[in-house]
């Protein structure tokens, strides 16, 4: 049975979101950009049905398929794919690969390798974040080093890999984010999509989202008021533009400060994301909060040391359908934490040196 096939116009952005008000807006500092909202997007679907120019498979270091999302993608692309996996030599950790897409809708498919979330944990509380947002940024410059410009993520590490669902959100949006944000990127990508297939992660994004992509004044106007705003703008006059001022467009306010702790404040409020340092540092959790806290409470106590070394879990979700599991890879030797941080622009020497001497 051939599943219908979704193309972007069925894919909501995070604008339209706001509008049919499936996003509820959030206390945050983030500066609201009206590009950004319209290019980000979220749903909850097979992603082997998605028809954009490439789809990020969540697949293990051989690159030859397995459980889950992975073999999913597999099955759907045929056998041609697996062959064309074949010849890629495998995929480090963190790290991306382009293959065509054979019977899949799309044109591409990026292979990324997500982090064991308890193994890396292990070796250092700070390390499955930064392999994981390696796998974002490096599946993005990938898309736009092939011209692509629409991209799908499928839930990067969230199944059998064992990565709570929403501090892996946060990290996602946040990468994009901050790819959106370097010049010229904007431009090069038509949509950004997160492409979810259980209840939990669908949550983790509705949470993360308005945190890191935060409304602007159309998102929330009306269909009326935004109507009347068009009949009384002048002839002649410019479209409306970002919600942000020329000076500094699309940057999140007090971003480039270097101390990335005070100058987002906004990731303090209610909501269980990891705090980050310029987008490396996950601070040690103190452990699962209590199920009434578990969806909105988890920053308060992100400072505190891990008291074991079993990482921090979330409560469970309840899920309303079977989940895409990934499957464990049989090769599990790692690169050193600069192979795989390689391309991060922000990461220092001292950051660096203190992971790769971590036990």
């Amino acid at each position: 049975m051939t599943l219908e096939v979704l193309t972007l116009s069925d894919i909501p952005t995070v604008s339209s979101l706001y509008r049919d008000f499936a996003l509820e807006e959030r206390t945050t500092e983030r500066t609201p950009v009206q590009s950004f909202n319209d290019i980000v997007s979220t749903v909850r679907v097979d992603i082997t049905r998605l028809e954009v120019d490439c789809i990020v498979n969540a697949a293990n270091t051989s690159l030859l398929g397995g459980g889950g999302v992975d073999g999913a993608i597999h099955s759907a692309a045929g056998r041609q794919l697996t062959r064309e996996c074949a010849t890629l030599d495998g995929c480090d950790v963190g790290d991306a690969k382009i293959t065509s897409a054979y019977r899949l809708p799309c044109e591409k498919v990026v292979h990324t390798v997500g982090p064991i979330y308890q193994k890396e944990f292990n070796k250092h509380p700070r390390r499955p974040e930064m392999l994981l947002r390696s796998c974002y940024r490096r599946s993005l410059e990938l898309a736009v080093e092939n011209d692509l410009k629409s991209i799908a993520f499928a839930a990067i590490s969230t199944g059998i890999y064992g990565y709570p669902s929403k501090r892996a959100a946060f990290a996602a949006a946040d990468e994009v984010r901050k790819f959106l944000e370097q010049p010229g990127n904007k431009d090069k990508l038509k949509r950004v999509i997160f492409c979810n297939y259980e209840r939990k992660d669908e949550i983790a994004y509705e949470m993360v989202l308005p945190k890191i992509f935060p409304p602007t004044k159309k998102d929330l106007a009306s269909e009326e008021e935004s109507a009347t705003e068009t009949e009384m703008a002048p002839k002649g006059a410019m479209a409306p533009v970002d919600d942000v001022t020329s000076k500094d467009e699309g940057a999140p306010k007090n971003d480039a400060a270097p101390n990335e702790d005070e100058s987002r404040k906004d990731d303090e409020a209610p909501m269980d994301e990891p705090a980050t340092t310029n987008g490396l540092s996950l601070k040690e959790d103190s452990g699962p909060k209590q199920d009434s806290e578990a969806m909105e409470d988890v920053t308060s106590n992100v400072n505190m040391a891990p008291t074991s070394d079993v990482a921090p879990e979330e409560e469970p979700i309840p899920m309303e359908e079977p989940s895409h599991k990934e499957a464990l890879s049989p090769k599990e030797d790692l690169k050193s934490i600069e192979d795989v941080a390689y391309k991060h622009e922000v990461a220092s020497k001292e950051d660096l040196d203190s992971i790769a001497s971590a036990p």
